[in-house]
């Protein structure tokens, strides 16, 4: 069996990877460094603007999806609708020529005699 060459840039599960943390980059703000205090009316807004944000991603993934389920029952719906017109429209064809030849037959007959 051909072992394919090791890529020196791809890590091996075996090695360890170093990375510095968060806590060792992270230095605090001085202690006389004023804090911000988000006011009620902040909060509102910050509240308003996620919900905004996560009913307009829900309203496209539920738009996509619901559209294409309307559009398979329409077509459904709308298959059946067809196939029920046209029955109706035969058996009304078929009734008036049914008519017009038993018509037209009297006719033939009694003006011949």
């Amino acid at each position: 069996m051909k072992i394919p060459m090791r890529d020196a840039g791809i890590p091996m599960l075996t090695e360890i990877i170093t990375t510095p943390t968060e806590a060792a980059t992270f230095t605090p703000a001085p202690a006389d460094t004023p804090t911000m205090v988000p006011t009620a009316g902040d909060v509102e807004q910050l509240a308003e603007h996620v919900r905004d944000s996560v009913l307009a991603q829900l309203e496209s993934h539920y738009e996509a999806l619901l559209g294409e389920r309307l559009r398979l029952r329409l077509a459904d719906r709308l298959n059946a609708l067809a196939a029920d017109l046209e029955a109706d429209i035969k058996a009304e064809l078929l009734h008036e020529i049914r008519e017009m030849t038993a018509r037209h037959t009297d006719e033939m007959i009694f003006n011949k005699k």
